[in-house]
């Protein structure tokens, strides 16, 4: 069945270690996780930098992780290494999993009114949708790249700054209690052309940023500064005037 809506890899990390491992590994705090809805988090690479991010939900299984599909398979190598030690297994889920216009008073993927569904009929959301909100959603392409300030992600709450030590901690913190964050997300609209995720974009000849997140009308880039119009190799881009969507 081919989707139109953005889609989640599921995997699921079982045991009695589950929730104290995965503690170390991710940007939010585990022991704020509710019984019903999902929280949004990052997994960080020991510079800070983003390597996949998503969320993560209670289930009768154990925790399960949603990310990215192209990020699924990098994210359990990764999580692999530094479970020798504990008392969990890491699975793959084959299904993938749509994101959906959540129903009042159902499990939701925090900060948003979505939700997640194997045979979705109506009601997928989009790539637009996630870029409205300006929600990146880490892909192979721009895996280990950006810090979560980069992308907005901490002015999400996918990031807590109270919680203990986790891979990569040191680096968000350092550069969140500076301020000194030099890359940020900025909306444009695409005036013509075709723009993909990983494309560098450009001003007057000038290295401007990466698209992040791209559809057919819009793109999300990491910018190294704001101007009124970006382009790349293939299209030509102009600052969104839209307003960012609620949540």
């Amino acid at each position: 069945m081919i989707r139109s809506g953005v889609v989640l890899s599921k995997l699921t990390l079982a045991g009695v270690d589950a929730p104290d491992f995965l503690q170390g590994y991710v940007t939010s705090d585990i022991d704020r996780i509710d019984e019903v809805d999902a929280q949004l988090t990052c997994f960080t690479d020991i510079k800070g930098n983003v390597i996949a991010n998503g969320w993560i939900k209670k289930s009768n299984e154990g925790m399960s992780i949603l990310t990215h599909p192209s990020t699924s398979k990098f994210l359990h190598e990764h999580l692999s290494k530094y479970l020798v030690f504990s008392k969990a297994t890491l699975l793959v889920e084959t299904t993938n999993h749509a994101i959906v216009q959540a129903v009042p008073n159902e499990p939701n993927l925090q900060p948003f009114e979505w939700a997640i569904a194997e045979n979705p009929v109506v009601n997928e959301i989009d790539i637009d949708t996630l870029i409205t909100h300006k929600f990146v959603l880490i892909s192979s392409a721009t895996s280990a790249k950006f810090l979560p300030q980069s992308l907005a992600l901490t002015d999400l709450g996918a990031v807590s700054f109270s919680k203990g030590c986790y891979l990569g901690q040191e680096v968000v913190a350092r550069v969140e209690h500076r301020g000194r964050v030099k890359k940020r997300l900025v909306h444009y609209d695409i005036q013509d052309g075709q723009a993909s995720v990983g494309d560098s974009v450009s001003s007057k000849n000038r290295h401007a940023g990466t698209i992040v997140m791209a559809s057919k009308k819009a793109v999300l880039v990491v910018a190294n500064f704001e101007t009124d119009k970006l382009s790349t190799e293939t299209c030509r881009l102009t600052l969104s005037h839209s307003p960012k969507a609620r949540y």
